[in-house]
């Protein structure tokens, strides 16, 4: 009755999201009623068919044909371990697969970048030592889902402007997703002045230039930072830090903005 109700549940209700339709509510509502009527159906298959050829017959074990609930019964398990045999073959071809792929051993998420990214890896431990996550915001390129934009501030815990924008609207009603992408834009290709607004409208404190950045916006990026400090390098990438610290924004909020004296 609860899976029935689940799924009568999906004509009637709709999840308000990103995914398109029916899509996700489908999804999630229907994956645990076939659970539980995978599982019920299963006993109530056995009692049907008890009622169906007849209690009699049932405990007889004659049937017409031939055929009896245990002959019955024996194939529909044959069937299954057939089934169940054939499934168990992934296991073991997934574990050879896996094993070919180049993967060290353990947990940790972001060793593969200090073998294959040594430099990117090093701003890592830089970030988690050196960034506050409850004062600094990093502005990073933005990339689709699963690639590899928005890996300093995943893997630092540094908020950035906008992560992977498939997955904030998952998340979150309200993302501003196109004021966040204007505004990344706008610090990666626009004029110093513009370039100035931005980060004291978002509070951004700095700026990450690597590959994805790059990619992006053409080699040269980094040029469009000149004379801001840039707090960590490598030969793959740069960290810039912007104008947006206490120090400066404390004394923009005092100070007149016509004369440039106290107030």
């Amino acid at each position: 009755m609860c899976a029935l109700g689940l799924l009568y549940l999906t004509e009637l209700v709709q999840i308000d999201d990103s995914f398109p339709g029916r899509l996700n509510t489908a999804f999630k509502f229907w994956f645990h009623a076939w659970a539980m009527l995978s599982v019920g159906g299963a006993a109530l298959l056995a009692l049907a068919s008890e009622r169906v050829l007849g209690r009699r017959e049932a405990r007889a074990g004659n049937l017409e044909g031939g055929w009896s609930v245990q002959r019955i019964g024996r194939t529909v398990g044959w069937a299954g371990l057939l089934v169940t045999v054939a499934t168990m073959v992934t296991p073991p071809m997934a574990a050879v697969a896996r094993s070919r792929e180049g993967q060290g051993h353990g947990l940790s998420a972001i060793g593969y970048l200090e073998r294959n990214d040594p430099g990117f890896f090093s701003a890592l431990r830089w970030g988690r030592d050196e960034l506050n996550p409850q004062e600094d915001i990093v502005a990073e390129a933005i990339s689709e889902s699963y690639d590899a934009g928005n890996r300093f501030s995943a893997f630092t815990g540094i908020p950035t402007l906008l992560g992977w924008p498939g997955h904030e609207r998952q998340w979150h009603s309200d993302i501003r997703e196109d004021a966040r992408r204007a505004a990344i834009e706008t610090l990666y290709t626009g004029d110093r002045p513009d370039q100035l607004d931005t980060v004291y409208d978002w509070g951004i404190t700095h700026v990450v230039v690597g590959h994805p950045e790059r990619a992006a916006y053409g080699v040269r990026v980094s040029q469009r930072f000149a004379g801001w400090p840039i707090v960590f390098s490598t030969p793959s990438l740069q960290v810039f830090q912007t104008p947006y610290t206490p120090d400066v924004f404390a004394r923009l909020l005092y100070e007149d903005p016509v004369t440039g004296n106290a107030q």
